[in-house]
């Protein structure tokens, strides 16, 4: 599902059933909102069914976001919870760096800061 323009929905697949799907969408900064995440692309809600992970869907769905986003975009972002280890190596796997400083997640609030990891990687060259 695409609406072609600030957001698309990416689903994986198996044996007739959805096992996964991320989200990406383009979100504005804040402008009124100190300390607000950057303007930009940004990877949400990656999910794999319980039985469907570690066999690397949530990689080739964020793939598949990062080539997407790489037709619009030179950067792509994403945060995830400072203690979410896995999501954290598969996002610098492929590339993403952290950020520094304390960012407020879109649409979150100033005490979500502290608790979320923000990341940007250049999603060109991905496959």
């Amino acid at each position: 599902m695409r609406d072609g323009q600030r957001r698309a929905l990416f689903v994986a697949e198996a044996c007739g059933q959805v096992v996964g799907y991320g989200r990406v969408v383009c979100i504005e900064a804040d402008p009124k909102a100190e300390g607000a995440a950057p303007a930009g692309w940004y990877l949400l809600g990656l999910v794999a069914g319980q039985a469907w992970r570690r066999r690397g869907i949530g990689e080739e769905l964020t793939r598949a976001q990062m080539a997407w986003v790489a037709e619009r975009s030179p950067r792509v972002y994403c945060f995830t919870g400072r203690g979410n280890l896995g999501s954290q190596a598969l996002h610098k796997r492929l590339g993403f760096t952290e950020m520094p400083g304390t960012w407020i997640p879109p649409g979150g609030h100033p005490e979500n800061a502290r608790s979320q990891q923000f990341y940007c990687a250049e999603p060109h060259g991905i496959t």
